[in-house]
């Protein structure tokens, strides 16, 4: 069923001349309830009355994760954030021409690298920075004698400033995404941002003119959840919550926006993972990681009041929300590594990181998930005909560690 989000200039607000219409999100059908109740007349044979509650129109969604989609999810989800242009994307070119002995590089949060020689190749100088920053932080691609891309990955990428030191001339470029036409969107899901949550008038089609219902409910995302395994990177536990349909007889008259068909797929992603979070930036990366999946449920619910010129949902409120989070991993040194950090009770933190096409020439789509968790149970099971070991236990804030996601899309501030 085709779904066409308008989207509202304000939470329950007049609603934009465009509408967006997802590719990658399956909407189910929204349902108004009745709110009917019959009363009931012991004096009668036949039941002879009628009362009408207020009622919410409730409504569930999934898919595959399309950065170009998530950024209006979330916005519904926990508000919108202004999008910004970094001044670099984790990516950097190492010029080392001319210089000789030995160099340096360096990254904020971390010890420098060891010296390594200016006629190292990729792999030497891949191998420092792994003993240095951490096992994922980066590749190494040589362009050139003493010219290296080097990508730094996952949470270092949104952080990290990337330098080289003790060979002089030598030089460490950053690439400036300005005017490729990439966004930044930060959403933190420590919090709601209930002043600026985004709304939409939803149809559901077909979306011929002549066909399509006029009836809309006015939604609010209100749950949001991952799954990230070998075989899928989805979208599910996905709720919504709307007032009682309405009907608008004009509103499919204004333009309509496919939204571009970008899906995160399983093989582009990673798995960091760590006690907590150590240092400026995030941990190591996670090498026989199955699979991995977290959820928020609840961010908003609706309220109702008394009254006869009350809306049905009068508005939505910040609730504490439920939050989810698993993951199936080997049994290595890793794995028995995480579980004596949960034995000692402390919290965890891990990255899940997906790097996709590129929106300009060395520009690349990417999200990023920054997760403080806490782990409460495990099962030993098989995965492949591999031990493992399947956690479960929930989102944490820890301090001032919220969740946290990141999207670099070509979408933007709406």
């Amino acid at each position: 069923m085709d779904t066409v989000l308008f989207l509202e200039s304000s939470p329950n607000g007049s609603v934009g001349a465009t509408g967006i219409h997802m590719n990658s999100t399956n909407f189910g059908m929204f349902k108004t309830p009745l709110g009917v109740q019959v009363i009931e007349n012991a004096r009668k044979l036949y039941d002879s009355a009628t009362t009408k509650q207020k009622v919410t129109s409730e409504g569930t969604f999934d898919g595959t994760i399309n950065p170009n989609e998530l950024v209006y999810l979330l916005a519904s989800l926990r508000g919108k954030v202004t999008p910004v242009v970094p001044t670099h994307i984790g990516l950097f070119v190492l010029n080392l021409r001319g210089g000789t002995g030995n160099f340096q590089l360096t990254l904020p949060g971390f010890s420098n690298t060891a010296n390594i020689a200016h006629t190292a190749d990729q792999n030497a100088i891949e191998d420092a920075m792994i003993a240095a920053f951490g096992r994922g932080c980066a590749s190494v691609i040589q362009e050139d004698t003493g010219v290296f891309q080097i990508r730094l990955q996952a949470e270092y990428a949104l952080g990290g400033v990337l330098g080289v030191t003790g060979i002089a001339g030598a030089t460490c470029q950053g690439i400036n995404p300005t005017g490729t036409g990439m966004y930044r969107y930060t959403f933190d899901l420590g919090s709601v941002d209930m002043a600026n949550l985004l709304t939409f008038r939803a149809f559901q089609g077909p979306f011929d003119i002549a066909l399509a219902s006029k009836r809309f409910s006015r939604t609010h995302v209100s749950s949001l959840g991952f799954e990230i395994s070998v075989d899928q990177a989805v979208i599910n536990n996905g709720a919504i919550l709307s007032l009682p349909q309405e009907l608008d007889q004009t509103i499919l008259s204004s333009s309509i926006t496919d939204i571009s068909l970008i899906n995160a797929n399983p093989e582009q992603w990673n798995f960091y993972y760590g006690s907590e979070k150590s240092g400026a930036l995030g941990p190591a990366m996670m090498c026989n990681g199955f699979s991995c999946g977290f959820s928020f449920d609840g961010l908003i619910s609706p309220y109702r009041v008394v009254g006869c010129n009350t809306n049905s949902m009068k508005g939505v409120i910040a609730t504490k929300p439920s939050t989810n989070f698993s993951l199936n991993v080997a049994q290595d040194s890793d794995s028995d590594a995480i579980l004596n950090v949960v034995e000692s009770g402390a919290s965890m933190y891990s990255v899940l990181e997906w790097l996709g096409p590129e929106i300009a020439p060395g520009v690349p789509y990417r999200i990023v998930c920054m997760l403080p968790h806490i782990i409460e149970d495990y099962d030993p099971g098989e995965e492949q005909s591999l031990a493992t070991y399947s956690m479960t236990g929930r989102i944490a804030v820890k301090n001032t560690l919220t969740p946290k996601i990141v999207i670099d899309c070509p979408i933007p501030a709406f």
